[in-house]
């Protein structure tokens, strides 16, 4: 952190930092509504931060619900002479997304990097909420580790563009509010995650891999309204 902060010093060049603003007194709670109101008015950066909770919960579970079904569920095995228990299990898909993410980032950026985004994103969503979706029910390992293998690959998808394509929703001089709100994609994403735990209580596993599959298609058709479609006023910057 110190040393990006130390990049973003001396190379990042905003060029709002130099418009002047005029400062009205007003109270700091007053004064955090309206700076997410301002986001708030821009209906299509609201149905693309929409579409950041549904998916993003999927992946989120793995820390949630998946780990606590794993440890329920899971009959512990031998893999290559190490005692795999549930939570060790949990543990393994981890590992795989975090060397995944590592080694393949740059591949998957390459083979995808000439095709429709658009289509890049929705594919990459789908076999994200998939992949995740059904690591809810699945507790044989090496199916597991399939499914976890194809999420990742999806994230690695769709994470980029959908930083692309945030970034181009924000206007230059409200960037600020913009991404205070943006930030509530991530933590309403770990709330619905959460969630799932209360709702594993009622729905079986079956049930909540059908509940999060559904969620990430609502997140997939809320992607395409808010990056593909002409039924919103403002365009999208090129």
């Amino acid at each position: 952190m110190l040393i990006n902060t130390a990049i973003f010093k001396r190379y990042l060049v905003d060029p709002t930092v130099n418009k002047v603003r005029k400062v009205v007194e007003t109270h700091w709670v007053r004064d955090l509504f309206s700076s997410y109101q301002v986001a708030l008015r821009d209906t299509r950066f609201v149905v693309f931060t929409s579409a950041m909770i549904f998916v993003f919960s999927a992946e989120f579970a793995l820390t949630n619900y998946i780990g606590v079904h794993l440890h329920n569920v899971f009959k512990p095995i031998d893999l290559f002479g190490v005692h795999v228990d549930g939570v060790r299990m949990m543990s393994i898909l981890l590992i795989e997304n975090t060397l995944l993410v590592v080694s393949i980032t740059f591949l998957v950026a390459k083979l995808t990097e000439k095709r429709n985004q658009v289509y890049v994103l929705l594919l990459g969503t789908f076999l994200y909420t998939a992949g995740y979706g059904l690591a809810h029910h699945l507790t044989t390992w090496y199916l597991l580790v399939i499914v976890i293998f194809f999420a990742t690959v999806g994230e690695l998808m769709q994470t980029p563009i959908i930083s692309v394509f945030q970034a181009k929703l924000m206007p230059e001089d409200k960037r600020a509010s913009y991404i205070a709100f943006s930030s509530l994609g991530y933590s309403g994403a770990g709330l619905v995650a959460s969630s799932g735990l209360i709702i594993g209580v009622v729905l079986n596993s079956m049930m909540m891999s059908i509940y999060v599959i559904i969620m990430g298609l609502i997140g997939m058709l809320l992607f395409y309204l808010a990056v593909h479609t002409r039924i919103f006023k403002q365009p999208i910057p090129e």
